[in-house]
C-alpha cells in the first residue's frame, strides 16, 4: 500500500459493435494498456428478453468492446501533473482518434482515478488543455476515487 496520494489517468475508447481492437491500435497509432474485444467481453444480462430497462445501453449479446490506454499511477496529489502525462502521450493522435471513433462508432471516456491518502487531499483541476481534448474526442470524464 502506498502512503502517499497517487493519480492515474486514462483515455478508455468503447465501441458497442464488433470492431476489431487490433484494427483500432493499428488506426490510433499508439499501444494500449488493454484491449477487449466485443465478442470475448461478458455476456450482456438482458440479450433477449423482454425486462431489459428502458435505459439499458447495450444491444446485442456481447457488452462491449474496448480499447484503454493509462498512466503508471503517478505519486501527485495534483490531477494536472498526472493528465499532463497522459496528454503528453495522445495529443499527436488526437485525430487518429477521433476518426477511429467515428469510422466505428466508438464513444470516449478519460478515467481519473485517484487513491487517497485522507491526510494528502488531491487537487482535481481541470486545465484547458484536458478540457479542450475532451470535447474534441466528445469524451466523458469519470473521477473513480479510492481511499487508502
Amino acid at each position: 500500500m502506498y502512503e502517499s496520494t497517487r493519480i492515474a489517468v486514462g483515455l478508455a475508447l468503447t465501441f458497442d459493435n464488433y470492431t476489431d481492437m487490433e484494427v483500432v491500435t493499428e488506426e490510433v497509432g499508439l499501444m494500449p494498456t488493454s484491449t477487449l474485444n466485443k465478442k470475448d467481453a461478458r455476456k450482456n444480462p438482458f440479450f433477449g428478453r423482454d425486462d431489459a430497462p428502458e435505459d439499458w445501453p447495450y444491444e446485442g449479446e456481447f457488452v462491449c468492446g474496448g480499447w484503454d490506454l493509462y498512466t503508471e499511477y503517478v505519486p501527485t496529489q495534483n490531477l494536472e501533473v498526472a493528465s499532463n502525462e497522459l496528454l503528453r502521450v495522445i495529443k499527436p493522435h488526437i485525430d487518429a482518434i477521433s476518426s477511429t471513433l467515428k469510422k466505428y462508432d466508438g464513444s470516449a471516456r478519460f478515467n481519473v482515478v485517484p487513491e487517497i491518502n485522507p491526510k494528502m487531499l488531491p487537487s482535481l483541476y481541470l486545465n484547458k488543455d484536458f478540457i479542450e481534448v475532451a470535447n474534441s474526442l466528445n469524451a466523458d470524464i469519470e473521477i473513480d476515487m479510492y481511499m487508502l
